[in-house]
């Protein structure tokens, strides 16, 4: 029997790290990866703004949702959903390790 594996988002930190502290890893992941790309990038101030990061590039604006997420041995990702569905027009970006996935509606294709 083959085992199947997930790459889980908690993977590398320590037991001490807390969960707004991955979270805010992920983000600044994703903010540093915008940046080599071009984009001016603002991140939220507070830790329950409906949109982490918004990024700016040839005047478009992005609204750009990270979470945490797994990928399991076939790729597949898993991750949470805000209760109310995603803000319309906003990206969401999942974090899982080091690897960066843009989902739905961005111009980028998955990284990793």
């Amino acid at each position: 029997m083959t085992k199947k594996y997930r790459i889980k988002a908690s993977e590398g930190f320590s037991e001490d790290t807390t969960r707004g502290n991955k979270g805010a890893y992920g983000e600044l992941l994703v903010c540093a990866d915008l940046l080599k790309k071009g984009y001016s990038v603002f991140r939220a101030i507070g830790p329950n703004s409906p949109i982490d990061i918004i990024a700016l590039k040839d005047g478009k604006i992005e609204m750009i949702d990270v979470k945490s997420g797994t990928k399991n041995i076939n790729g597949t990702l898993a991750f949470p959903k805000k209760p109310g569905g995603l803000i319309d027009g906003a990206i969401y970006v999942v974090v899982v390790g080091d690897e960066i996935h843009y989902l739905f509606g961005s111009d980028e294709e998955n990284s990793g």
